[in-house]
C-alpha cells in the first residue's frame, strides 16, 4: 500500500515521462461516474494540461466544499472561466523541471486529498491513452496504481474512440447590430448582452443537444474591440462523436464569415 507522500513522488516521475499525446486520468474506483473524483492530464507539443474537478463537474455530495475550494486556489489552480473550461486548471511549459514536476504533483496530490477529500491513493485507479498513436493504450507503472477495466464494449481502435469534448472558434472582426442578430438568428443563439456595454461579453448561447439538452452547450463571446468566439462545452454524461464536433465547427464556421468575420483559429479539447 502507498501513501500520499509516496504517490506524489511517483506521479513526479510520471509526468516527466509522458509522451506527446498522452492523455491521462486518475479516479476513484466508483461505478458512478458523476461520483468520481479525478484529475486529468493532456500532455501537447508545447505542454502539460493538468486539471481538477470544476464546481460543477460532479454530484454535489462529493464536491469540494467552500473551505476545499480556498484550498484548491491556493495551491495555485486556476479557476474554470465558465467558457471553453469547466474544471480548475495548471499549464507546465514542457519539457519542465525535475522540481516543476514535483511541485505540479504536490498540487495534485494535496488537491486530492485535502480538497476533495480522497482518504488513500488505494482508492484510485487510472485510464491512459495515446492521441498520436491511434489512442493506443497508454501503460504508467510509475504511479503504482491499477489501470481502470475497460466499461465499454470492445471498438475498432482505429476508429476515434474518444472524440474532442470541447470546441473553440476564434473570430475576429467588426459586428454592428444588424450582422449580430443575423448571426444569432443563423446559429439559434438567445439574445443577452448590448454592444454598447463595455462590460457585456456573452452574446447568446443555444443548447445543441436534441429536445433542448443542456449537456452540450455553444455560447457567442466578445473577448474584445473586434475580437469574438463562438465555444462549445459537452458534459461528460453527453453521448457524442467525432462527426457531431466536425458538423458543429463547419456551422459556426460558415456563420461566422456569413456575416464578415474572420475565422482566426479553431481549438479543440478532449
Amino acid at each position: 500500500m502507498i501513501g500520499w507522500d509516496e504517490f506524489a513522488e511517483r506521479l513526479a516521475d510520471q509526468l516527466a515521462s509522458l509522451p506527446a499525446g498522452a492523455v491521462v486520468s486518475i479516479r476513484e474506483r466508483v461505478p458512478n461516474p458523476d461520483r468520481r473524483r479525478y484529475a486529468q492530464f493532456f500532455q501537447t507539443d508545447t505542454e502539460l494540461c493538468a486539471e481538477l474537478p470544476g464546481p460543477d463537474m460532479l454530484d454535489p455530495e462529493v464536491r469540494a466544499n467552500a473551505a476545499g475550494l480556498r484550498h484548491i486556489a491556493d495551491l495555485g489552480w486556476r479557476a474554470p472561466a465558465g467558457r471553453d473550461d469547466y474544471n480548475w486548471s495548471y499549464h507546465l511549459a514542457w519539457p519542465a523541471l525535475r522540481a516543476d514536476y514535483h511541485t505540479l504533483a504536490t498540487m495534485i496530490t494535496s488537491g486530492l486529498r485535502d480538497a476533495f477529500g480522497i482518504a488513500t491513493p488505494e482508492q484510485l485507479t487510472y485510464t491512459a491513452w495515446n492521441e498520436n498513436k491511434g489512442n493506443a493504450d497508454l501503460a504508467l507503472p510509475l504511479l503504482g496504481l491499477t489501470p481502470t477495466p475497460d466499461e465499454t464494449p470492445a471498438i475498432d481502435r482505429e476508429l476515434p474512440v474518444r472524440p474532442k469534448r470541447r470546441l473553440l472558434l476564434i473570430l475576429s472582426g467588426e459586428l454592428d447590430r444588424e450582422r449580430l442578430e443575423q448571426l444569432r438568428d443563423t446559429l439559434g443563439l438567445s439574445r443577452r448582452g448590448r454592444l454598447d456595454d463595455p462590460e457585456a461579453m456573452q452574446f447568446g448561447s443555444r443548447e445543441l443537444g436534441a429536445g433542448g439538452d443542456a449537456s452540450e452547450l455553444a455560447e457567442l463571446w466578445r473577448d474584445g474591440e473586434n475580437q469574438w468566439s463562438i465555444s462549445v462545452e459537452v458534459m461528460p454524461n453527453a453521448l457524442i462523436d467525432s462527426t457531431d464536433v466536425d458538423q458543429w465547427q463547419e456551422m459556426f464556421d460558415t456563420a461566422a464569415r456569413s456575416v464578415g468575420l474572420d475565422v482566426v483559429e479553431v481549438r479543440e479539447f478532449p
